[in-house]
């Protein structure tokens, strides 16, 4: 069994050319005209900025639907160049295949020469290629404004080098937002190392699919405020690919919804209370789970132990949205049960009265208590437990808990349960391999270890995922390749898994119990999956 220093330790922690014969100007990263991004919208979102109705038919006299419902980019991809979906192939539509000079045999004898504009919009239009033969049957018809097809070919004149911020040719650039001064400091520079240590080796080894990694370290200053600051001014100023492994705590909502804005991809290790799922989240990822959901895993774990009948539950702590949005998700998670509302016993942020609130718990005679107050209040709540011959189960996220714990009266042995969002377990040997090689050869310190093996956790999956994505990226091959990970094993964290509707990889935590006697926190169980 592990001490609880280790615990501690352990818990809380060369550019490739796009196509033959194309080569990269300083052109390619200028923005899109006004048509360009007219054509744009027209191609990814099958609408029209100003309004104009655009239909697609599929096959010549076929029931016209809004072309929102099967925009260009939902079957040829947001980089033109296609991707096989239900046994159809969708063709290449990049402007440098399409016009090469000698033009098209495709596999099933179909043959024409190059395409021009004119021919381009007759595809578009009427289905034809440029000898007049009929395109594929999975190919709809389009009706738009002359503008809009103006426009729309316009923006296939552009859309292979139409890359998302951050990405160029050659290099994918990366933001990160850490504490680089103030008391947070050795814990900011601890996760940067890490963070530049690991882009350093697969640099080295030639980057992720031809291109290399650059990643930009935002201070997040003195305040939250100023941190989402000083990451829109950066990510302004440089442009940002995606944004990894940021110091969130306290801005998890702000910094997600910055995200969701900004179209950006986030990927952070862990997290506090990682914001309520919506239909519009769809950037913001994390590996572990939050408060809300180590204190679902901790219903259940009381709920066996008392053979699943009603313990009496009751929930303290200062009243505040972050407490009762805990007791929210405490009392959902019961209603499967046959059990009654937890009481409440809320008191005012620093008017904390531990001989008061010991005397109502003793009077409401509870089984099990969820205790969401701060550490040191805790504290003060145990000691006024000291001659009592009997206490009731107290139950405590891992964010509340503190080293003082182990000074807790002998009474609360076996008593507290807490809830980790990974354990010691988690760490294979070759997770283990691999963290101390990147401390050897890059000489980084020890300190804060459980933070640095988070963050190489998050990092060592947006590798997979940038690899999974190919060389034709986009943020949105990004999030496919991540909804794409299932039980995906980094060696540092529980199995990662995510989905159209799932953006907290390890669902689940592992539960434990206080052994006072041994100064440490003993597993109570495996760990346990969020269902």
């Amino acid at each position: 069994m592990p001490t609880h220093s280790n615990m501690e330790r352990a818990l809380f922690g060369s550019a490739l050319l796009l196509m033959l014969g194309w080569a990269a100007t300083s052109a390619d990263a200028a923005e899109l005209t006004a048509a360009e991004a007219r054509g744009k919208q027209i191609y990814t979102n099958g609408t029209s900025p100003s309004g104009a109705d655009i239909s697609a038919h599929m096959g010549v006299g076929g029931f016209p639907l809004p072309a929102s419902v099967m925009p260009c980019a939902s079957c040829h991809g947001p980089d033109g160049r296609g991707r096989p979906e239900g046994g159809v192939i969708p063709s290449d539509v990049t402007w440098g295949y399409l016009t090469r000079s000698y033009g098209h045999e495709h596999s099933y004898g179909r043959e024409h020469p190059a395409y021009t504009e004119a021919t381009v919009a007759r595809a578009i239009s009427h289905g034809l290629d440029p000898a007049g033969g009929r395109l594929e049957i999975a190919m709809p018809l389009y009706t738009m404004e002359p503008d809009d097809l103006d426009a729309l070919i316009a923006y296939m004149k552009r859309i292979e080098t139409d890359y998302d911020p951050g990405i160029t040719p050659d290099s994918i650039r990366l933001a990160t937002l850490l504490p680089l001064s103030g008391r947070m400091a050795p814990l900011g520079s601890a996760m940067r190392a890490v963070l530049d240590a690991y882009v350093d080796d697969l640099n080295a080894a030639g980057g992720i699919n031809g291109r290399t990694i650059e990643l930009d370290v935002v201070p997040f200053g003195q305040s939250p405020e100023q941190a989402l600051a000083n990451l829109d001014t950066a990510i302004a100023r440089t442009g940002t690919f995606a944004l990894l492994s940021p110091y969130s705590i306290g801005i998890e909502t702000e910094l997600a919804r910055f995200a969701e804005e900004a179209l950006l991809p986030l990927i952070a290790p862990y997290t506090l209370q990682p914001p309520a799922r919506s239909a519009l989240d769809r950037y913001t990822f994390y590996l572990f789970s939050g408060d809300e959901q180590q204190v679902r895993i901790l219903v259940e774990t009381v709920a066996e132990q008392h053979a699943d009948q009603d313990p009496g539950l009751v929930v303290t702590g200062a009243d505040s949205d972050a407490v009762r949005t805990l007791a929210k998700a405490l009392t959902k998670q019961i209603e499967r049960r046959d059990w009654r509302a937890p009481a409440t016993l809320y008191y005012t942020a620093g008017d904390f009265d531990a001989p008061g609130l010991a005397g109502q718990l003793r009077a409401a005679d509870t089984g099990a208590v969820f205790f969401f107050g701060a550490p040191t209040e805790l504290d003060a709540l145990l000691a006024e437990f000291v001659n009592d011959e009997t206490v009731p189960l107290l139950l405590v996220p891992a964010s509340r808990v503190a080293r003082s714990l182990f000074e807790a009266p002998a009474i609360f042995d076996g008593r507290i349960l807490t809830a980790y969002p990974r354990s010691p377990a988690d760490v294979t040997a070759a997770g283990k391999s691999a963290y101390a090689a990147l401390r050897e050869n890059h000489e980084l310190s020890g300190e804060y270890a459980s933070a640095q093996l988070a963050v190489l956790a998050a990092v060592t999956m947006l590798d997979e995922a940038l690899k999974r994505a190919g060389k034709h990226l986009s943020r949105e091959s990004l999030i496919s390749a991540l909804e794409g990970l299932h039980e995906y094993e980094t060696g540092l964290a529980p199995p990662l898994t995510f989905s159209l509707n799932r953006r907290i990889g390890a669902l689940g935590a592992q539960v434990v119990r206080l052994d006072l006697g041994r100064a440490t926190f003993v597993p109570e169980g495996e760990w346990r999956n969020l269902k």
